[in-house]
This record gives C-alpha cells, structure tokens and sequence, in this order.
C-alpha cells in the first residue's frame, strides 16, 4: 500500500531532476523537494512529535502547504 509520502520519496529516488512542484516563480524537483520535506520532519521529530501524533496547522495558499 503506497501514500502520498512513499510515493514522492520513490520519485525522489528514481526521477530526482523531474520537477515535483512549482509555486509561483519556485520550482522544486523531487530530490530538492524530498530534502525539504525531511528537515522538516527531522525538526518536528526534534519537538518530540511522533510518527502518530496529529499537529495542526493554518496556512494559506503558500508552499509550506505543500510540506
């Protein structure tokens, strides 16, 4: 069973030049964007929050979102 995760980590690994995002004038390839995503979720490990905790967020339309 695959999620919205695994996937992009897939791709991160197989088309790590394919662009995975474009927001405005930013772009984000797979690897680029997959880097993005882990030190994200290395500071939130940092916090204490665990793989099951829920966190709540507030955001626009922004590419944080897209974190």
């Amino acid at each position: 069973m695959s999620n919205i995760g695994i996937l992009l980590k897939r791709h991160g690994r197989f088309r790590p030049d394919v662009e995975a995002i474009v927001f405005g004038e930013e772009r984000y390839t797979f690897a680029a964007y997959n880097r993005r995503v882990n030190r994200l979720a290395h500071a939130l490990r940092g916090l204490g929050i665990g793989k099951d905790d829920k966190v709540a967020t507030i955001l626009g339309n922004s590419l944080e979102m897209m974190d």
